[in-house]
């Protein structure tokens, strides 16, 4: 089990070299301390359910309640049942632990009430923050603006990028710690060049399905 922080970025350039790009990085640690409206975008598999988790878990942490929101068991009209059965399945009082934050997940706006659900919950909670857990088609991973969202309300808008060189090493390193399959040097070149030779994102649900395929039978070859 490994966790490697993501890359969110103000920029939706996914050819960007993150470790240079300081200036358009936007800190996991500093969306928890504080908390605003924005809009996370990417594709699917990229990890923004991941990502929601640990938000929730890490607020959680510091004492701090984040309701977390599937957005396909969510009906624009049930939100006040929603909320209490997650206060129901804490075995906490509202009272006594407010929500801070709200983060919709598996949120399409080409969905059909994917709208209307959002603007039920900016309308129920006018003050408080929400994160919009975007899933966008990656072939319009470049063309998607905020523009196509008609809320009243200002989120920032920011993207979930594929991972770097170096978080890919930190998955190989992990998972080749349980299944020695190679060198950690060799596997990590093996997987990203097979990333490369396949067309696909560094994402870690492609990079665990590659080592998976490297356990069962590992050689140079391309994939």
């Amino acid at each position: 089990k490994v966790w490697v922080d993501p890359i969110i970025s103000k920029k939706n350039d996914i050819t960007i070299t993150p470790n240079d790009d300081d200036e358009n990085r936007v800190k996991i640690s500093e969306i928890i301390e504080e908390p605003r409206s924005m809009i996370i975008s990417a594709p699917p598999l990229f990890g923004l359910t991941c990502l929601s988790h640990f938000l929730v878990l890490e607020a959680w942490k510091r004492g701090q309640y984040w309701l977390y929101v599937n957005s396909r068991k969510l009906k624009s009209h049930n939100i006040e049942q929603y909320i209490y059965n997650d206060y129901t399945d804490l075995e906490v009082d509202s009272n006594s632990l407010p929500i801070r934050c709200i983060i919709i997940d598996e949120w399409n706006p080409l969905e059909n009430g994917s709208m209307k659900k959002l603007k039920a919950l900016c309308e129920r909670f006018p003050t408080l923050p929400i994160i919009v857990m975007r899933t966008i088609d990656g072939v319009k991973f470049l063309k998607e603006k905020q523009e196509d969202i008609k809320i009243d309300r200002e989120f920032q808008t920011v993207f979930l990028l594929p991972m770097t060189r170096g978080q890919v090493r930190c998955i190989v390193s992990a998972y080749n710690q349980q299944v020695k399959i190679a060198d950690d040097d060799v596997l990590v070149e093996k997987v990203v060049s097979d990333l490369t030779t396949l067309n696909i994102h560094r994402t870690p649900q492609n990079c665990l399905t590659l080592l998976k395929v490297d356990e069962r039978k590992f050689d140079n070859n391309p994939v």
